[in-house]
């Protein structure tokens, strides 16, 4: 794919020790220049490897590729066969500080950092987009360690009420509708995956009237696409061997057909994320196995076939976690 190529032809990163030098972490997966959110962070060859995940040349940051880029990171690290090491520069490292890229990271993990990161001699030139006028700090959701999960997505849904309430003053936007979206998604980390989350968001000037939000939340579970294969209703489970991903996200896509993890579930979740973006523009993703899907596609109360589900599923060649990513352009209101 020409979107894991840098312009120059070369792989962002190569396999064992060497790698090449990304400039910029963003979520948007298909720009040149950009550490991709669906490029491997490593190839393996074998135990004896030292991973090195060069950042010394960042220049540009965002909140929401940062996200995408310590979920993806955090679930390589828990293969203890490996030795790894980060390397970055002075100036990146205090960007990654200031959007608690390495607080998240060594809570997550239980590692002194010292361990983990080595600095760099090239200062680099770390700087914010010219027109990034907002990165909230990574929100990091302990799902695991806690029994209520639905306690903790409803003091991020508050919070993230706030940010909404003081960033967007002015704007022509349903902001309630953002709120549906993130609350289904966190509910649904919360329920089906109990896996501990990340989140991300940012808000880019457009032009003098119009800003761009960008989101992206992903969590350490096994996804959709796997924790539906183990959760089916007794009906399909003899089909298991044979369902790939275009099968069970035509179930999940149903009105009403869930997995049922807990009993509040009732199979709305992801039909509802889906209706709730289409009503405020949301062009929302899904990244799971090792696909990309375009929800935004997809009608939450209609039913597809394989199909139409395949040509909104996307192959990019390897696995790539679980995330969401979204996008929306709002102007400000007139009078």
């Amino acid at each position: 794919m020409k979107s894991l190529k840098t312009t120059s032809g070369k792989k962002w990163i190569s396999p064992v020790v060497k790698t090449t030098k990304p400039t910029q972490i963003k979520a948007w997966p298909n720009q040149a220049g950009n550490l991709a959110a669906i490029t491997p962070l490593f190839t393996r060859r074998k135990k004896t490897d030292m991973f090195n995940l060069d950042l010394s040349k960042i220049n540009n940051i965002t909140s929401s590729g940062l996200a995408i880029l310590l979920i993806r990171l955090l679930k390589y690290l828990d293969d203890q066969d490996y030795s790894y090491r980060i390397i970055h520069s002075e100036k990146t490292a205090s960007a990654l500080t200031d959007l608690g890229f390495y607080r998240i990271l060594e809570k997550a993990k239980a590692v002194h950092l010292a361990e983990l990161f080595e600095g760099s001699t090239e200062l680099g030139k770390q700087k914010n987009l010219s027109n990034l006028l907002y990165s909230s700090p990574l929100k990091y959701l302990e799902f695991s360690k806690e029994i209520d999960r639905r306690k903790i997505v409803r003091s991020f849904i508050k919070d993230f009420n706030n940010i909404l309430s003081e960033k967007l003053n002015g704007y022509n936007f349903p902001k309630n509708g953002l709120l549906t979206v993130l609350n289904e998604i966190a509910k649904n980390s919360a329920d089906h995956s109990g896996a501990d989350s990340v989140f991300g968001f940012d808000i880019q000037k457009i032009t003098q009237k119009s800003i761009k939000l960008t989101f992206s939340w992903g969590d350490l579970g096994p996804g959709i696409h796997e924790h539906f294969k183990k959760n089916l209703p007794p009906e399909h489970t003899q089909r298991v061997p044979y369902f790939d991903l275009t099968q069970t996200y035509r179930l999940a896509l149903l009105m009403g057909n869930s997995s049922k993890s807990v009993k509040a579930n009732r199979g709305l979740g992801l039909p509802t994320i889906i209706e709730s973006s289409k009503c405020i523009n949301l062009s929302l993703e899904v990244y799971d196995a090792n696909s990309m899907g375009q929800l935004n596609e997809f009608s939450g109360i209609q039913k597809f076939s394989h199909a139409i589900v395949r040509k909104r599923f996307h192959d990019v060649g390897h696995e790539i976690g679980f995330f969401y990513y979204g996008e929306v352009i709002i102007f400000k209101n007139e009078n």
